[in-house]
Protein backbone atom coordinates (compact mmCIF):
# COMPACT_ATOMS: atom_id res chain seq x y z
CA UNK A 1 0.00 0.00 0.00
CA UNK A 2 2.96 2.21 1.17
CA UNK A 3 4.48 1.85 -2.78
CA UNK A 4 1.56 2.02 -4.23
CA UNK A 5 0.78 5.61 -2.64
CA UNK A 6 4.24 6.94 -3.91
CA UNK A 7 3.55 5.79 -7.49
CA UNK A 8 0.35 8.16 -7.57
CA UNK A 9 2.33 10.80 -5.37
CA UNK A 10 4.77 10.58 -8.43
CA UNK A 11 2.49 10.48 -11.21
CA UNK A 12 0.78 13.38 -9.77
CA UNK A 13 3.92 15.62 -9.27
CA UNK A 14 4.61 14.70 -13.13
CA UNK A 15 0.92 15.64 -14.25
CA UNK A 16 1.35 18.98 -12.19
CA UNK A 17 5.09 19.72 -13.85
CA UNK A 18 3.33 19.10 -17.28
CA UNK A 19 0.41 21.72 -16.29
CA UNK A 20 2.77 24.60 -15.76
CA UNK A 21 5.18 23.58 -18.63
CA UNK A 22 2.19 23.51 -20.58
CA UNK A 23 1.06 27.45 -19.07
CA UNK A 24 4.62 28.93 -19.13
CA UNK A 25 4.54 28.62 -23.02
CA UNK A 26 1.88 28.24 -25.57
CA UNK A 27 1.14 28.55 -29.22
CA UNK A 28 0.93 31.97 -30.25
CA UNK A 29 -0.62 34.04 -32.36
CA UNK A 30 1.68 36.48 -34.89
CA UNK A 31 0.20 40.11 -35.34
CA UNK A 32 1.65 43.38 -36.67
CA UNK A 33 0.27 46.82 -38.38
CA UNK A 34 1.65 45.39 -41.69
CA UNK A 35 -0.42 42.10 -41.17
CA UNK A 36 -3.72 41.62 -43.34
CA UNK A 37 -5.54 39.00 -41.34
CA UNK A 38 -7.53 38.67 -38.68
CA UNK A 39 -7.35 41.21 -36.23
CA UNK A 40 -5.76 41.54 -33.15
CA UNK A 41 -5.93 43.17 -30.08
CA UNK A 42 -6.19 46.69 -29.88
CA UNK A 43 -2.82 48.97 -31.11
CA UNK A 44 -1.47 44.96 -32.46
CA UNK A 45 -3.11 45.52 -35.66
CA UNK A 46 -3.67 42.08 -37.86
CA UNK A 47 -2.06 38.58 -37.75
CA UNK A 48 0.58 38.21 -39.85
CA UNK A 49 2.35 36.10 -42.80
CA UNK A 50 4.89 36.22 -44.78
CA UNK A 51 8.86 37.74 -44.35
CA UNK A 52 10.90 37.77 -41.16
CA UNK A 53 14.23 39.72 -41.56
CA UNK A 54 16.67 40.45 -38.80
CA UNK A 55 19.78 42.00 -38.54
CA UNK A 56 22.47 42.09 -35.42
CA UNK A 57 22.76 45.06 -33.09
CA UNK A 58 25.93 45.10 -31.98
CA UNK A 59 28.59 42.41 -32.40
CA UNK A 60 27.50 38.77 -32.39
CA UNK A 61 29.67 36.81 -30.71
CA UNK A 62 30.58 32.48 -31.07
CA UNK A 63 32.45 31.00 -28.25
CA UNK A 64 33.94 27.25 -28.40
CA UNK A 65 34.76 25.37 -25.47
CA UNK A 66 36.17 22.51 -25.19
CA UNK A 67 34.87 18.58 -23.09
CA UNK A 68 36.78 20.19 -19.87
CA UNK A 69 34.75 23.48 -19.95
CA UNK A 70 37.71 25.92 -21.36
CA UNK A 71 37.41 28.30 -23.82
CA UNK A 72 39.39 27.61 -26.91
CA UNK A 73 38.51 29.89 -29.30
CA UNK A 74 36.05 33.24 -29.61
CA UNK A 75 35.02 34.38 -32.89
CA UNK A 76 33.09 38.20 -33.25
CA UNK A 77 31.09 38.74 -36.21
CA UNK A 78 30.46 42.59 -37.22
CA UNK A 79 27.37 41.51 -39.45
CA UNK A 80 25.09 38.84 -39.16
CA UNK A 81 21.59 38.44 -41.00
CA UNK A 82 18.34 36.19 -40.22
CA UNK A 83 15.66 35.39 -43.06
CA UNK A 84 12.84 33.81 -42.58
CA UNK A 85 9.01 32.94 -42.81
CA UNK A 86 5.87 33.50 -40.99
CA UNK A 87 3.68 30.70 -42.32
CA UNK A 88 0.76 30.63 -39.79
CA UNK A 89 -0.18 33.61 -37.44
CA UNK A 90 -2.38 31.43 -35.95
CA UNK A 91 -0.43 28.88 -34.49
CA UNK A 92 2.67 30.77 -34.48
CA UNK A 93 4.35 28.19 -37.31
CA UNK A 94 7.82 29.78 -38.88
CA UNK A 95 10.83 28.56 -41.06
CA UNK A 96 14.33 30.16 -41.21
CA UNK A 97 15.72 30.14 -44.81
CA UNK A 98 18.94 32.15 -44.36
CA UNK A 99 21.52 32.95 -41.59
CA UNK A 100 24.42 34.54 -42.72
CA UNK A 101 27.65 35.67 -40.85
CA UNK A 102 30.37 38.21 -41.76
CA UNK A 103 32.75 40.12 -40.75
CA UNK A 104 34.54 37.91 -39.14
CA UNK A 105 37.63 37.97 -36.48
CA UNK A 106 39.02 34.73 -34.24
CA UNK A 107 41.06 34.85 -30.95
CA UNK A 108 42.86 31.65 -32.03
CA UNK A 109 42.88 31.47 -36.37
CA UNK A 110 42.43 33.39 -39.24
CA UNK A 111 40.71 33.94 -42.50
CA UNK A 112 37.69 32.56 -40.92
CA UNK A 113 34.27 32.01 -42.80
CA UNK A 114 31.03 31.10 -42.00
CA UNK A 115 28.11 28.92 -43.28
CA UNK A 116 25.04 27.24 -42.87
CA UNK A 117 22.32 24.73 -44.28
CA UNK A 118 19.59 26.93 -44.27
CA UNK A 119 18.19 28.18 -47.48
CA UNK A 120 14.72 28.35 -49.14
CA UNK A 121 15.03 24.45 -50.14
CA UNK A 122 16.58 23.44 -47.05
CA UNK A 123 14.44 25.66 -44.33
CA UNK A 124 14.94 25.20 -40.53
CA UNK A 125 11.34 24.67 -39.10
CA UNK A 126 10.90 26.92 -36.23
CA UNK A 127 7.72 28.17 -34.22
CA UNK A 128 7.00 30.90 -32.22
CA UNK A 129 4.89 30.75 -28.52
CA UNK A 130 4.18 32.79 -26.12
CA UNK A 131 6.68 33.44 -23.26
CA UNK A 132 3.99 32.61 -20.46
CA UNK A 133 4.46 36.33 -19.06
CA UNK A 134 0.85 38.17 -18.55
CA UNK A 135 0.29 41.40 -20.03
CA UNK A 136 3.30 41.24 -22.32
CA UNK A 137 3.88 41.28 -26.34
CA UNK A 138 6.64 38.76 -26.05
CA UNK A 139 7.60 35.25 -27.17
CA UNK A 140 10.20 32.18 -27.69
CA UNK A 141 11.07 31.26 -31.31
CA UNK A 142 12.33 27.65 -31.25
CA UNK A 143 14.30 26.28 -34.54
CA UNK A 144 15.12 22.71 -35.61
CA UNK A 145 17.28 21.49 -37.39
CA UNK A 146 20.08 24.14 -36.92
CA UNK A 147 23.18 23.27 -38.48
CA UNK A 148 26.38 25.26 -39.31
CA UNK A 149 29.89 25.47 -39.68
CA UNK A 150 32.99 27.19 -39.87
CA UNK A 151 36.17 26.89 -41.43
CA UNK A 152 39.77 28.88 -40.63
CA UNK A 153 43.39 28.64 -41.06
CA UNK A 154 44.90 27.59 -38.30
CA UNK A 155 48.79 26.98 -37.73
CA UNK A 156 49.06 27.26 -41.58
CA UNK A 157 46.64 24.55 -42.29
CA UNK A 158 42.71 24.53 -43.04
CA UNK A 159 40.37 23.52 -40.75
CA UNK A 160 37.05 22.64 -40.77
CA UNK A 161 33.90 22.64 -37.96
CA UNK A 162 30.77 21.54 -37.84
CA UNK A 163 27.68 22.13 -35.44
CA UNK A 164 24.26 21.34 -35.04
CA UNK A 165 21.41 21.55 -32.77
CA UNK A 166 17.30 20.44 -32.63
CA UNK A 167 16.38 22.97 -30.89
CA UNK A 168 17.56 26.25 -30.55
CA UNK A 169 15.58 28.91 -28.56
CA UNK A 170 15.52 32.42 -29.26
CA UNK A 171 13.40 35.20 -27.74
CA UNK A 172 11.35 37.59 -29.39
CA UNK A 173 10.87 41.43 -27.57
CA UNK A 174 7.76 42.45 -29.34
CA UNK A 175 7.15 46.16 -30.32
CA UNK A 176 5.10 48.57 -32.71
CA UNK A 177 8.57 50.27 -33.63
CA UNK A 178 11.61 48.32 -32.61
CA UNK A 179 11.10 44.27 -32.32
CA UNK A 180 14.33 42.33 -31.39
CA UNK A 181 15.25 38.70 -31.49
CA UNK A 182 17.95 37.64 -29.23
CA UNK A 183 20.01 34.25 -28.73
CA UNK A 184 21.20 34.44 -25.28
CA UNK A 185 24.38 31.72 -25.18
CA UNK A 186 21.82 29.07 -27.83
CA UNK A 187 24.22 26.15 -27.36
CA UNK A 188 24.88 23.61 -30.38
CA UNK A 189 27.20 21.13 -30.20
CA UNK A 190 30.02 19.27 -32.25
CA UNK A 191 29.68 17.09 -35.10
CA UNK A 192 33.09 17.14 -36.77
CA UNK A 193 36.61 18.96 -35.97
CA UNK A 194 39.28 19.31 -34.16
CA UNK A 195 38.70 20.26 -30.12
CA UNK A 196 41.55 22.43 -29.60
CA UNK A 197 40.37 24.69 -32.20
CA UNK A 198 36.63 23.68 -32.55
CA UNK A 199 35.94 23.16 -29.08
CA UNK A 200 33.64 20.42 -28.04
CA UNK A 201 30.64 23.17 -28.45
CA UNK A 202 29.50 26.79 -29.50
CA UNK A 203 27.90 28.90 -27.44
CA UNK A 204 25.91 31.49 -29.81
CA UNK A 205 25.21 35.21 -28.51
CA UNK A 206 23.86 38.48 -30.55
CA UNK A 207 20.79 40.47 -30.40
CA UNK A 208 19.24 41.34 -33.84
CA UNK A 209 16.57 44.30 -34.99
CA UNK A 210 13.94 42.77 -36.58
CA UNK A 211 13.10 45.32 -39.69
CA UNK A 212 10.82 43.15 -41.32
CA UNK A 213 7.35 43.26 -40.34
CA UNK A 214 8.51 46.83 -38.65
CA UNK A 215 6.54 45.96 -35.61
CA UNK A 216 6.03 42.47 -34.27
CA UNK A 217 3.26 41.45 -31.37
CA UNK A 218 3.17 38.02 -30.10
CA UNK A 219 0.18 37.20 -28.36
Amino acid sequence: MKALRIILLAALAALALTAVAASAASAATVCSTAGKGTACKAGHGNQYTGEIHMVNVGNVIFTFTNSGGTTVNTITSTSSTVQGTITDSESGAASITGLSISGVASTLCSAVTFSTTASSTNPWPSSIATDGASETTNGIMTVSNMTWSFTCTYLGLPVTCRYKTSNAQITVDGSDTEPKATAKNVLLEKEEGNESVCGSKLDWTGTYNITTPSSLFIE
